[in-house]
């Protein structure tokens, strides 16, 4: 794996595509972009929220300024998983990513209050990557936070003061292909292409049942495209959405999965 980022600041746009755009565009970006560091690899992200999910329905009300903070993992969800603790904020349309690398049992026990994340990361340290000796990071095991990772845990800290009662809430899944620009091309345009989007509620009395699905939020044959860039988008990119009639969709995972569950809850509560 390469260096790991720990910030990004960037204009994020969704599209949902069926089967034919997604044809149309594949062939059409193939020339400008290749397979990123992840490729084609399952995401898990772990959403945190309060007990009444406050964070999530501010977030729904379009604020000038909203932030959520999930554990992300790319590959299996399990007790030896390298993830990704992430702080995102969005301000007047950009958005500020800010994020911490650990193990998953570091991670749950960082965000459970149970220690804090320097004695997180030095009882659960994470496998190193290939960058960490470029960041003064020894070789054998990750337990020692940079500067800024020290950083953004005060940040996370202070988002879970603001929010009294931060426990996990809804755990999304989907299948993913990334692909950033190749170098000749220029700029720093990222595409991900999601598919087999679903769900699980944390808050469910419903007890989980090993291999049990989850709850789809998208159909058959459909892609959310995400198009991650600093600024406006490369032309040849522009020209390509044109052609295959793509348009910006407001799309949120874990707003999809709150607001489903709210209308099942609802639909109880009428029945």
């Amino acid at each position: 794996m390469s260096m790991t980022i720990a910030t990004f600041k960037r204009i994020e746009k969704k599209y949902r595509l069926d089967t034919f755009q997604m044809a149309d565009l594949s062939v059409a970006i193939a020339p400008y972009v290749e397979i990123d560091q992840y490729g084609l690899s399952r995401i898990d992200s772990l959403y945190y929220d309060t007990p009444d999910r406050s964070m999530i329905a501010r977030s729904l009300e379009k604020p000038l300024y909203k932030e959520k903070l999930r554990v992300r993992a790319y590959g299996d969800f399990d007790e030896a998983s390298e993830v990704f603790v992430e702080l995102k904020k969005k301000y007047e349309g950009v958005v500020y990513k800010r994020r911490v690398r650990m193990s998953r049992l570091g991670a749950q026990a960082y965000l459970s209050g149970s220690c804090s994340y320097e004695e997180a990361m030095a009882a659960y340290p994470v496998a190193p990557c290939d960058g960490d000796a470029a960041i003064g990071r020894h070789a054998r095991i990750v337990s020692e936070p940079t500067a800024l990772d020290l950083q953004i845990a005060r940040e996370i800290d202070a988002l879970i003061a603001r929010n009294p009662g931060f426990k996990p809430s809804v755990l999304i899944t989907c299948t993913r292909t990334a692909y950033r620009s190749k170098p000749f091309v220029g700029g720093d345009l990222r595409l991900t292409f999601d598919e087999q989007i679903g769900y699980r509620d944390l808050f469910s009395n419903k007890p989980y049942v090993l291999g049990e699905g989850f709850t789809p939020l998208t159909g058959s044959g459909e892609f959310l495209m995400e198009v991650k860039a600093p600024g406006s988008v490369p032309m040849w990119f522009a020209k390509a959405l044109g052609k295959s009639c793509a348009y910006p969709s407001s799309f949120s995972k874990y707003g999809s999965a709150y607001s489903d569950i709210i209308s099942k809850t609802q639909g109880r509560h009428c029945a």
